[in-house]
């Protein structure tokens, strides 16, 4: 919600405003486990596209959100 509010501010420098979201590892002290609700949840932004970017343990994974 606090990068809606900005969205202004950063359309000044560009055409087109993409969200990423990144999630740390539990290595870096951040855990979080997201479920397969995340895909199919629909997410208020006025952002064109949303992404989130879980860096896992062993692998990264790239989650297109569903927004309204």
């Amino acid at each position: 919600n606090d990068k809606n509010t900005k969205y202004e501010t950063y359309k000044n420098n560009c055409d087109e405003c993409d969200l990423l979201i990144v999630s740390d590892d539990a290595r870096s002290g951040n855990f979080v486990h997201f479920t397969d609700k995340l895909e199919t949840h629909k997410f208020k932004s006025i952002f064109r596209n949303v992404f989130l970017l879980d860096l896992g343990f062993n692998n990264n994974k790239i989650t297109k959100l569903q927004t309204f």
